[in-house]
Formats: C-alpha cells, sequence, structure tokens
C-alpha cells in the first residue's frame, strides 16, 4: 500500500487528503495543515462508488465527530466536527476514512473534498486551500504483448517505440519473451514522457537464474490514456512482434524504428515483452 500526502506552503491552511494506490482495505487521513484556532468543520467527500467504498470515518482529533454513511454506495461520505471550548492549531487531523476497493485492479477514482464549514472558535470563517487526492487499486495489472505465433527473424538491438496503456499500471520490472532455446533478453530499459519524467534500469546477466527480467529501483506508475516513449535495447534472441502497432488488453505498443547490432533499420519489431508488478511471475 501506497499514500502519498503532499506538503502544503508555510503558513497557508489547506485541507487535504492523500493519493493512495492499494490493493487491500486501508485507512486514510483527512487533514487540516496549518490552522489555527479551528473549531468547527463540516466536509463531504465524494467519490466513484464503482471503483472504492468508504466503510467507516473516525479517528479525529476534535472533542466531537460525527459521520453520514448512509450513502457510501451513491459515492458520497458526510462528516462534521467540534470543538467545545477552545479551537485546534497546527497540523490537525480531521478524520480517518477507512476504504475498501471494490473495482477492478488498475481504475481509479478521485477523493474529492466539498468543505461545508470551516471556522474558528469565535465562528469566524477560516479561508482554506483544498487538495483532493485520488486512490488507484493496485493488482496484478501488466501491459504484455504476450508471445507472438512466429518470433522470427530475431536478432538483439535498439527498440523505439510508445505504449499507451488503457488502464493504470504499478511497474517495477521488465519480462522480455526469449525465443525458445535462446538467451533472449533485454540489456537496457528507458521509459519517458513529454513532461520530461522518465526512468530507466539496466539488466544483471544471467547470474541469478531471474535473466528474463529487469528490476527497476523504485515501483512507478504508468497512468491510463498517456503515451509514453520507450527505448529497450536487446541481446542474443528476443521475441519479436513484427508488426508496426500492437493492440494488447491493457494497452497499445508501437514501433517508432528498430536498429538492429548490424546498425540495420526496421519499422515493425516490437520486442515481446511484459511491465508489470513484482508480484507478477
Amino acid at each position: 500500500m501506497f499514500v502519498l500526502i503532499t506538503a502544503t506552503a508555510s503558513g497557508t491552511t489547506a485541507i487535504t487528503i492523500g493519493n493512495v494506490s492499494s490493493a487491500y482495505n486501508v485507512t486514510v487521513p483527512i487533514m487540516i495543515n496549518n490552522v489555527e484556532d479551528v473549531a468547527v468543520v463540516t466536509v463531504n467527500i465524494t467519490y466513484d462508488p464503482s471503483v472504492i467504498h468508504v466503510t467507516d470515518a473516525g479517528n479525529s482529533d476534535f472533542q466531537l465527530f460525527f459521520k453520514n454513511l448512509c450513502f457510501v454506495d451513491k459515492g458520497w461520505v458526510k462528516m462534521g466536527a467540534y470543538q467545545v471550548m477552545n479551537g485546534l492549531s497546527g497540523d490537525v487531523k480531521f478524520a480517518e476514512l477507512n476504504i475498501t476497493p471494490v473495482g477492478s485492479p488498475g481504475e481509479t477514482t478521485n477523493l474529492e473534498i466539498e468543505v461545508i464549514t470551516l471556522t474558528d472558535s469565535e465562528d469566524k470563517p477560516i479561508k482554506a486551500a483544498v487538495k483532493n487526492g485520488s486512490f488507484t487499486i493496485e493488482g496484478h495489472v501488466q501491459l504484455d504483448t504476450g508471445a507472438p505465433e512466429d518470433p522470427y527473424p530475431s536478432i538483439g538491438g535498439t527498440h523505439y517505440g510508445t505504449i499507451k496503456p488503457n488502464k493504470t499500471i504499478m511497474v517495477c520490472k521488465l519480462y522480455t519473451y526469449p525465443c525458445p532455446g535462446t538467451g533472449g533478453h533485454a540489456e537496457y530499459v528507458e521509459i519517458r514522457n513529454n513532461s520530461g519524467w522518465n526512468v530507466s534500469a539496466r539488466w544483471d546477466g544471467y547470474e541469478g537464474g531471474d535473466w528474463h527480467n529487469i528490476c527497476f529501483d523504485e515501483r512507478f506508475t504508468l497512468q491510463a490514456g498517456v503515451e509514453y516513449n520507450y527505448t529497450i535495447v536487446t541481446g542474443s534472441y528476443p521475441q519479436i512482434h513484427h508488426k508496426k502497432e500492437l493492440t494488447m488488453d491493457n494497452g497499445i505498443i508501437t514501433c517508432t524504428q528498430f536498429i538492429d547490432i548490424n546498425g540495420k533499420k526496421h519499422k515493425d519489431w516490437i520486442p515481446a515483452i511484459k511491465l508489470g508488478s513484482c508480484e507478477e511471475r
């Protein structure tokens, strides 16, 4: 399970909820950061009920807390909190949400905050920014070209192309399908997008028995509907899809250019690969 809580600018009051990635039930905090003398809060949280359900809310820093869970199957929950005497200051936990994923791996929903009331102990409004979050269901979603019917001809070289998933995919390794009886593998992989983000990894060699895979240093996410560019350097004899574009269950992969180890250029060589999480085999 992964929860990302973003920082707020110094001196700025903000109500925040994190970006969550999990395949299991999780507890997610709703925070009021950099606040002074907060006494009354009422908030609605909305989400896609086909992806998650909020099953409970509580564990607030406030003296009194209430929740309305009557419409969790409709995609929203209402909560309120009060201080009887003095208000709270600093980074205050408004509530913790218990969230259960009900959709399929790779599906994502926004966690959107609607502030109805936010006042201090003198009933004066408090201005605050809102930082919404998201929930992505992790699981064994992968970008898998599968093995082609005829993987030949095959040779090592450098593949350039694009991938565009139609589901959000958590990635920590690249698997390369070898031609039967060969040591076909990838030696280097880089994935990048147009914003300047990129990630890369290198092959560890044949030792250890896991030579089909390249493992990234850190897990990362390929977002649904976003196009990424790839560079994959292969060795020996990987299986090849001899086409310019291949539609998979979870996305599309294309070949922009393949330069083999002899320097010959090709336009229809897509390496047979699988991008996915480390739990997949």
